[in-house]
């Protein structure tokens, strides 16, 4: 049984047996959906693959919590309280031996922030990849990865037919088999395009996008090896995995100015409340725009006329 159908199989324990109303159904799919998200983005389970008991690690919720730490306590009681129903069910259920998240309680600081990579590093690990035939399919993938935002489930399940270098755009299916189509920047084009003709049927490329050295699918763990491997070699020190290269795509857009709706779109969200994550950068460009031009801000600029008042 897959995440997604025991998530559909307790809203109607809910429905059916606890009569819960509507209004408080619809909370609890809200909020279990966004945590079900927050686990698959962060690489702990795949809501579309069988249920692994081993993937409910109290690492992931102790990461869950803190990121609710920058929301109200109301809402803070509530999702934990939907999780914690959920979770007693499937307990309940025989589906997990306890429920992982008994005696947790949410910590009282922010919202963790993504880590991200800056453009400079971004540079740097997109040109690792060597020029031999692995390589080139290495870059595409890197390429891609950054480009159009995609999660490393998304990116190993795209089929050689899902993609349109002419028109520059990637059909995705997404989470609960939802289909985004997505746009592919020029360098992951000229990346996939290389790829493509010198790489793909030396590999026994058939069906997929991305093969293995047999040209069958290539898996999860090898984009994620492949991804360490190359930061290795140029960014030794920094923990990077393929989520690190969508959280600096939508990082950067947001950066350059890309309003919440449109990344929202880009990167699959079911909720705007999961993108919002991202507009720290907004405050934080805000505030050293602020602290660099405003006389009265006590820094930057600020500092520059206090002195000159002070030697006048």
């Amino acid at each position: 049984m897959t995440l997604n159908s025991c998530l559909d199989q307790f809203l109607q324990y809910l429905a059916g047996e606890r009569r819960l109303s509507p209004h408080t159904i619809s909370a609890y799919s809200k909020d279990l959906i966004q945590l079900l998200e927050f686990g698959e983005e962060a690489g702990y389970w795949d809501c579309e693959e069988k249920l692994d008991p081993n993937s409910f690690t109290r690492s992931l919720f102790r990461h869950w919590l803190a990121e609710l730490g920058g929301l109200e306590r109301s809402s803070i009681a509530r999702k934990l309280t939907a999780a914690r129903s959920f979770f007693r069910y499937l307990c309940r259920e025989g589906l997990l031996p306890a429920n992982p998240l008994q005696g947790m309680t949410a910590p009282k600081r922010g919202r963790t922030l993504p880590d991200y990579l800056s453009l400079e590093e971004v540079e740097q690990l997109l040109a690792a990849p060597p020029k031999d035939p692995l390589g080139l399919r290495d870059r595409a993938i890197l390429e891609l990865l950054y480009s159009s935002g995609l999660r490393v489930g998304e990116l190993v399940s795209l089929r050689l037919e899902s993609l349109d270098l002419e028109t520059g755009m990637v059909r995705v299916l997404g989470k609960g088999k939802k289909e985004r189509i997505v746009p592919i920047g020029s360098y992951a084009r000229a990346a996939l395009g290389e790829y493509l003709k010198h790489s793909y049927t030396e590999l026994g490329g058939r069906e997929w996008l991305f093969v293995n050295r047999r040209g069958g699918k290539i898996s999860t763990r090898a984009v994620q090896m492949l991804v360490e491997k190359y930061t290795r070699k140029v960014l030794p020190g920094r923990k990077v995995t393929p989520h690190t290269l969508r959280h600096s795509f939508a990082t950067h857009l947001v950066e350059q100015g890309a309003d919440l709706r449109s990344v929202q779109d880009l990167l699959g969200h079911s909720s705007l409340s999961t993108t919002q994550i991202y507009t720290h950068l907004q405050a934080a460009q805000l505030l050293a725009v602020y602290n660099k031009a405003h006389p009265r801000s006590g820094k930057g600029l600020g500092q520059q006329l206090q002195g000159k008042r002070g030697r006048a």
